[in-house]
């Protein structure tokens, strides 16, 4: 990861995939396949799904904010958002 991190092109949109990935992991993981019963599985799974809301929320401000300098093909400048 630290590789990845130093490049050029590394954007808040990457770290923000990166935590979303790793929260999404911990509630499947935790609230689905380790909870001993219905009820402790929803303790995590319930507030998990609120705050993937928020980080979705989260994504769409970062991604308007962020824009990454591209180069073509043909030399010219572009400028791409993420996720594209």
């Amino acid at each position: 990861m630290r590789r990845f991190a130093q490049a050029h092109d590394w954007t808040d949109c990457h770290q923000l995939a990166l935590a979303s990935g790793t929260l999404m992991t911990h509630i499947v993981v935790g609230g689905l396949i380790f909870s001993d019963t219905m009820a402790s599985g929803m303790t995590i799974v319930a507030p998990g799904l609120v705050v993937i809301i928020l980080l979705m929320l989260f994504a769409i401000q970062v991604r308007n904010r962020v824009t990454v300098p591209m180069k073509s093909d043909d030399g010219a400048s572009e400028a791409a958002q993420c996720g594209t």
